[in-house]
């Protein structure tokens, strides 16, 4: 083996390392990965409901009719109180919200307004389609290469996910899945690590693959079945 090539090897494992680092980041962004939403959920109703403020994060509040000038001019002063009243029962709706999350999620939401914004973006998150891409997304980050598992066994397993999530209209793009090729293959197969780097900056150049545009949102072009 050449120096030549030892250097070029040493070289790609630290830019792999690297990339490790920002897939890792990348998919814990993408996730309220601490929060069990199946537990905090239905304790999160009951406390907002015991607090008498659950009608403002099923119904939200509308919006400061003295700033709507149609409604500033007729507005009656009970009606006034009572938008008054609801804007109280949201910050407080909020509040309890925010303080019954994990410190994760509480970051990742932090920008969010209204507790109605909040508790629906959390129910999207993590129930229907946004569950099953959440699930999606966890088999992904799991992946790996059994010890002594054949390559061709390996690469059905990975296929077979890339599809559901390109049925789902969430597809990979080439970079995380050549990171998780590159992360997730046993010891056994070291030595095709350079092989599998080449290919696909040979493809990155060239813009062949899939059949889709390079440069199109979400495209996939890396097909994982020719590369090792």
């Amino acid at each position: 083996m050449s120096l030549e090539y030892t250097e070029e090897k040493k070289r790609f494992k630290q830019n792999l390392d690297s990339f490790a680092a920002m897939a890792a980041a990348n998919i814990q962004d993408a996730v309220f990965d601490d929060l069990n939403y199946e537990t905090w959920a239905p304790i999160a109703k009951k406390r907002l409901m015991e607090n008498g403020v659950w009608d403002v994060v099923e119904n939200g509040v509308s919006p400061d009719p003295t700033k709507i000038p149609e409604l500033a001019a007729t507005i009656k002063a009970e009606d006034l109180a009572r938008w008054r009243n609801r804007v109280i029962k949201e910050m407080k709706a909020l509040k309890i919200l925010q303080s019954s999350l994990t410190e994760s999620a509480f970051r990742k939401t932090i920008s969010v307004a209204s507790s109605k914004d909040l508790w629906d973006l959390l129910k999207k998150a993590n129930e229907g389609e946004g569950k099953h891409i959440r699930r999606l997304d966890k088999q992904f980050e799991d992946l790996t290469m059994y010890d002594g598992e054949p390559m061709d066994f390996y690469l059905g397993r990975v296929v077979d996910l890339l599809d559901e999530f390109r049925l789902s209209g969430n597809e990979k793009g080439d970079d995380e899945v050549i990171v998780k090729l590159l992360t997730s293959l046993s010891w056994e197969y070291d030595d095709a690590i350079p092989e599998l780097e080449w290919s696909q900056a040979k493809e990155s150049a060239t813009g062949t693959g899939s059949g889709k545009r390079s440069d199109e949102p979400g495209a996939c072009r890396f097909d994982v079945s020719d590369q090792i």
